[in-house]
């Protein structure tokens, strides 16, 4: 059974509803990689659908990264995903721009999940770990 944990941060009311809401749709899966998937897709859903302000952009990855302005990063969580003896730990949160986030690892469903709003944030077309929000 997959078990989700907050473990530090803003822990928002709008990133601890998008997890909770997360649980019930991973409790079930029995593979990681699966697992992993279901809840960054689904946790940034969640943040996005839910955001009360207006942020550009909700992210989770769980790997190394850096932004440009971390001034306009908003609400970051940790949170631990288990399943079994296997885990891993996300941040969440939101961005304003102007600014950048830059996934410096691996990307994949299982790593990273991320929108964001269209008319002021895109991928680099030449980096796919690069989302900017003018």
């Amino acid at each position: 059974m997959a078990v989700v944990t907050i473990l530090s941060g803003a822990a928002s009311g709008i990133i601890a509803s998008a997890v909770e809401s997360v649980i019930e749709l991973i409790v079930d899966l029995t593979e990681w990689d699966d697992v992993r998937k279901a809840f960054t897709r689904d946790t940034v859903d969640a943040m996005w659908g839910n955001r009360t302000h207006n942020y550009d952009a909700a992210i989770c990855y769980n790997l190394d990264y850096d932004v440009a302005d971390w001034d306009r990063i908003y609400e970051k969580t940790a949170v631990k995903l288990e399943l079994g003896l296997l885990h891993t730990d996300y941040d969440c949160f939101f961005m304003n721009g102007e600014n950048d986030f830059w996934a410096l690892e691996d990307g994949g469903g299982i790593n990273l999940a991320a929108t964001s709003r269209q008319d002021l944030c895109s991928w680099d077309e030449n980096d796919d770990l690069h989302l900017c929000c003018d």
